[in-house]
């Protein structure tokens, strides 16, 4: 593993949610493994939910936002997955 790659991908599939999404970023970000990435990937919401996560992104690095028309849980759940897939040779 490159040092550059972090040891724990946490993917973090999202629409309209904004009335949990601060409870469940906030429970992330103060895991104890510091070495992990939040793959957030809106799935169009249309509530506050993006403008949550950006929040979150512009303060903790650990933070990747994707944002996306809506597709449905498992077309988001399938890019999230081949996103934090790392490169295999």
């Amino acid at each position: 593993m490159s040092q550059n790659q972090p040891l724990v991908s946490v993917l973090v599939p999202i629409c309209n949610v904004e009335k949990y999404l601060d409870e469940c970023l906030s429970s992330l970000q103060n895991q104890t493994l510091k070495d992990i990435e939040i793959i957030c990937i809106n799935d169009g919401s249309t509530d506050s939910s993006l403008e949550i996560i950006n929040g979150f992104a512009s303060e903790d690095p650990r933070f990747v936002v994707i944002d996306k028309p809506n597709s449905g849980y498992g077309d988001s759940m399938l890019s999230l997955i081949h996103i934090s897939e790392p490169t295999r040779h």
